[in-house]
């Protein structure tokens, strides 16, 4: 406790206190007993725009994504990304949960949106609106890739990743996920671009990046209703917001698939003027 308490003590010290969100701002309150909150001000963190609007190369986009976005599409299954590091703490388990409670749940239904992906309601700048997103898509061909930090020389990362493999063979859909350690700028544009749904499974994350890089992209996002994402996605409107488990993310991405590509699509407006 004394290295809390210098903690505390010098951050009290400061003229200004910033924090990443609200959410860290009530933390800092429940924390730091002898610090005014009224001192302490939210600026909210900001993302490279450039980078989101630049083309990406697709010379520097694995092979293994485009394989499996190809297939994907091919069948007409819906595209999961989650972009997290491989951590525990991430709860990165969800995402493979709702994976497999989806295509169990699925399986009598077709969601078919070849009507609404005709004229990408008169969107002039193609390249924001993947022609992917739209047309059929199903939770029963869906498909999860699994993107992250990853270091050998952590042993989290390595032990996580395992453990995320095994669970998706045990789970059955180690067919269906794909794995992919530290990717690059041009990769994660690609997938921000060809996904059908953002999975963000952190609980109380004290702001969380990858929601508003998303919503920038114009991909819808399903997130954890705690922490940080509770201030950046709005429910309904640019994602859906849930309980952090494979049963209530596989179902508000259910709400999703069958809600149509064009639904889908005004969300991702609605994401990115946010």
């Amino acid at each position: 406790w004394p290295l809390d308490l210098i903690e505390e003590l010098t951050t009290a010290c400061a003229n200004v206190i910033l924090a990443n969100s609200q959410f860290t701002r009530a933390t800092i309150a429940k924390a730091f007993s002898l610090i005014n909150n009224e001192r302490v001000k939210v600026l909210y963190p900001g993302v490279h725009l450039e980078r989101y609007d630049a083309d990406y190369d697709i010379k520097n986009v694995r092979k293994e994504i485009l394989n499996a976005v190809e297939h994907a599409n091919q069948k007409g299954g819906a595209i999961l990304v989650s972009i997290n590091r491989f951590e525990r703490k991430k709860t990165l388990n969800v995402a493979v949960e709702a994976l497999a409670w989806l295509v169990k749940n699925s399986a009598s239904e077709l969601v078919d949106d070849r009507s609404n992906n005709a004229n990408h309601d008169n969107v002039k700048d193609e390249k924001d609106v993947n022609v992917e997103r739209g047309g059929r898509r199903t939770g029963t061909d869906a498909i999860l890739l699994m993107c992250g930090g990853y270091d050998n020389a952590v042993k989290e990362n390595v032990e996580y990743f395992d453990e995320l493999k095994s669970l998706a063979k045990k789970l059955n859909v180690d067919d269906r996920v794909t794995f992919i350690k530290s990717f690059s700028d041009d990769e994660r544009a690609y997938l921000l671009r060809h996904s059908t749904v953002l999975l963000y499974t952190p609980a109380n994350e004290h702001f969380g990046i990858v929601p508003v890089e998303s919503m920038y992209s114009r991909l819808p996002v399903v997130a954890c209703s705690s922490g940080g994402p509770c201030e950046s996605v709005v429910d309904g409107v640019t994602g859906r917001l849930c309980d952090c488990n494979g049963e209530d993310f596989g179902r508000n991405i259910r709400h999703l698939i069958r809600a149509g590509a064009a639904t889908r699509r005004r969300m991702g407006r609605e994401g990115r003027k946010r």
